[in-house]
C-alpha cells in the first residue's frame, strides 16, 4: 500500500523544542525514510494563541534548524522533500491542509510512496521491534528511564503519563482523529 500524504503536526506555541520533540522527529523520520519525505507535510498548529511576531520567529527556527534536513533547500528538491504549512483552529484551514496534500500529490510524478517502516516489515520481513523506528523509540525510552533515576516521583509520573498519552494516540485511527478535528464523532 502506498501513502499519498502524511501530515506531521507540531504546535508553533509555546516557543520551545524539547528533547522529547527532537526525538519524536527522529522517530518520524525513521518511519518515513528519505523516499517518504516527498509525501510529508510539516504542519504548525496553535497559531490562534500565538503572538504573530513570536510565531514567525518560531517558524523560521523550525525551518532553518529543527526541520531543515526534511525541507527542500532548492527548487530542484521541491517535490522530493517535505512541504510545510500552517493549520489554524478552524475548518477552512483544515480543508486547506487537505487541499495542499492533494495538490502535492497531483503535482508529483509519483502517486504514492512506500514508507521505510513498510519496506522493513514487508520486504525485509523484520518484526516491528527490529525496525529503525522501533530502535529510535527504544532509545527514547532508555533516555527517559535513565532520567527517571534522578528525577522526582512527580516528574517521573508526568513523563510516564505523557508517554502513555503518545502511545494511546498511536492506537487511535487517523480517520477518527480527522473526524474529531472536523467536529464529527464516530
Amino acid at each position: 500500500m502506498t501513502v499519498g500524504g502524511f501530515v506531521y503536526m507540531y504546535p508553533i506555541y509555546p516557543n520551545r523544542m524539547t528533547r522529547n520533540d527532537r526525538s519524536n522527529i527522529k522517530v518520524f523520520q525513521k518511519i518515513c525514510g528519505e523516499d517518504g519525505l516527498s509525501k510529508v507535510i510539516l504542519t504548525t498548529t496553535r497559531w490562534d494563541i500565538c503572538p504573530a511576531e513570536s510565531g514567525e520567529k518560531r517558524k523560521k527556527e523550525l525551518t532553518n534548524t529543527f526541520w531543515s534536513d526534511m525541507l527542500p533547500g532548492s527548487d530542484s528538491e521541491e517535490m522530493t522533500k517535505a512541504g510545510m504549512t500552517e493549520l489554524w483552529n478552524n475548518q477552512k484551514s483544515a480543508w486547506d491542509l487537505i487541499g495542499y496534500v492533494l495538490k502535492r500529490r497531483a503535482d508529483s510524478d509519483i502517486d504514492g510512496v512506500i514508507l521505510t517502516i513498510q519496506k522493513q516489515i514487508v520486504d525485509k520481513s523484520k518484526k516491528l521491534k527490529h525496525t529503525d523506528a522501533a530502535q529510535a523509540l527504544r532509545q527514547k525510552l532508555q533516555e527517559l528511564l535513565k532520567e527517571s533515576g534522578v528525577a522526582t516521583t512527580q516528574t517521573r509520573r508526568e513523563k510516564l503519563r505523557a508517554l502513555a498519552f503518545e502511545t494511546a494516540a498511536l492506537r487511535l485511527p487517523l480517520s477518527t482523529r480527522i473526524m474529531r478535528f472536523f467536529g464529527r464523532t464516530s
